[in-house]
């Protein structure tokens, strides 16, 4: 084994992916690269392999080598943009190998993927007559259960409780292994390609991009909602949309206090510096050109329903002083010119949530008809019909919940450049939701290069974007 070749072996933006004989049948190549969208479609009859395919590439994104046994295929292959590759190949034995190539080469890392043998020292002068029994441990990247793994028999050690950091520097000295030389494993390199697989039980089993979400949510305020289970998924994103909100707020404050404790400082800098020369209503233009750019921004925020009006609008009270006469506005020139850098910098705090929370409620309101959107820091969002009743979310439709389940983890969740895996989008969605369905999650997701893989039974969903479906049927091949 080349091990210069594995630590420095890397992954960038996944271009396609190859199966060879699914169900023992049939090849196909997903191509993600040559596709403007960014946009797969598994279309064919029940038991051609849609899932099962969903689920072979999630279980080996995932590390899950012991689920994938049972799966019927020959070989799986990631490529990736930078021409590295890894792959997994599964002989008539049902033994499972991974294969890394790096830049095209022909000599690639090999390795038995199966149940591996773990040793578990008791001290630390076992783990070392362990280490000193071969010459072939070598320590696994950033594993804190299983640090070193045998290169010819797999076999990984549990590091014992006991030993502590400069002990195991010792230990690594011993067997020549530097801490900047740690080797990544196999299922490290997938940790680099984020993928999330949403599937069919999404309401009532927590999906894959709400588990972190849930361990979140233990550490965090917990919000009262009425008749809310605090083990659904809904009620893992309410929180985490109380939580955003209330950590740009407490950025924000902490701009504010930064720029309260320097405020003379600042003015100083701008009173020494040569003030225009311009008439006093070419500065009163200015400044309330400034100023109304900032109050725009906070009607903005709370509109969205993530800033609270108070009685004390910052931006409002400042372009009072607009209204004093010329000599008063010209003294306080440099002062209002500190405030407005001060209150653009603390309104920035809320940009990237303001985007989201604007792109979440648009999708919402036009799927939701005749209920909208409600977004507040204390509960997070709810709906109002159209005669002003509030409707929580589990109180939505079960159509409802999985367009704003959806919906929120495309526009909060998902990762740039990560791969989706969906199946059957349909499930509860009108005709008119199938139609427009692939439309809007590509809408969501534009500027984030995104990837999606969707299994779908739906002549509705698939037929906008026949150009990316690829039919599986037995017997078929897509070469």
């Amino acid at each position: 084994m080349e091990l210069k070749l594995f630590m420095s072996f890397k992954i960038e933006n996944l271009k396609r992916i190859e199966i060879k004989n699914l169900l023992y049948k049939n090849r196909y190549i997903l191509d993600f690269e040559n596709n403007s969208d960014s946009l797969i479609i598994l279309h064919g009859e029940n038991g051609c392999g849609k899932t099962t395919l969903l689920n072979l590439i999630d279980h080996l994104i995932a590390g899950r080598y012991s689920k994938i046994r049972t799966y019927k295929f020959s070989e799986i292959e990631f490529i990736f943009s930078n021409q590295n590759s890894i792959s997994f190949i599964k002989d008539i034995e049902n033994n499972i190998y991974c294969r890394i190539y790096q830049d095209n080469r022909d000599d690639p890392i090999q390795s038995k993927l199966e149940k591996r043998e773990v040793k578990i020292p008791t001290n630390q002068r076992e783990l070392e007559n362990i280490l000193a029994e071969s010459k072939n441990w070598i320590s696994i990247y950033n594993d804190d259960r299983f640090p070193f793994r045998n290169i010819e028999t797999e076999e990984l050690i549990r590091i014992p409780p006991s030993t502590h950091s400069r002990a195991f520097d010792r230990i690594l000295e011993k067997i020549n292994v530097e801490r900047d030389e740690f080797v990544p494993s196999i299922e490290h390199y997938f940790s680099e390609l984020n993928s999330y697989f949403i599937r069919t039980n999404r309401l009532f089993s927590l999906p894959d991009f709400t588990r972190p979400l849930r361990k979140r949510a233990l550490r965090s305020r917990r919000i009262n909602l009425p008749h809310m289970k605090t083990n659904q998924p809904l009620y893992y994103i309410i929180q985490h949309l109380v939580d955003a909100i209330e950590f740009a707020y407490i950025d924000s404050s902490r701009v504010g206090r930064q720029f309260d404790n320097d405020f003379f400082d600042l003015l100083l800098l701008q009173v020494k510096q040569e003030n225009p020369e311009e008439e006093i209503d070419q500065i009163k233009n200015v400044l309330k050109e400034q100023l109304e750019k900032i109050d725009s921004t906070e009607n903005e925020l709370i509109d969205l329903g993530i800033y609270e009006e108070t009685e004390a609008r910052e931006a409002e009270r400042a372009k009072k002083i607009l209204q004093e006469d010329e000599e008063t506005i010209s003294k306080m020139y440099d002062a209002i010119i500190v405030f407005n850098k001060g209150l653009k910098e603390k309104f920035s705090k809320f940009d990237t949530l303001k985007n989201q929370v604007s792109l979440f409620t648009d999708y919402l309101n036009d799927h939701l008809k005749g209920k909208r959107v409600k977004v507040t820091p204390r509960t997070g969002f709810q709906f109002v019909n159209e005669d002003g009743d509030t409707i929580f979310p589990w109180q939505l439709s079960s159509g409802e919940q999985h367009i704003v389940l959806l919906g929120y983890f495309l526009v909060f969740l998902a990762s740039t450049e990560s791969l989706i895996l969906i199946d059957e989008p349909e499930l509860s969605l009108h005709l008119k939701w199938q139609r427009k369905f692939l439309k809007n999650i590509l809408n969501l997701t534009k500027s984030q290069n995104i990837k999606f893989l969707v299994a779908t039974h739906s002549p509705a969903i698939s037929t906008p974007y026949e150009e990316n479906m690829i039919s599986l049927s037995v017997g078929d091949q897509n070469e």
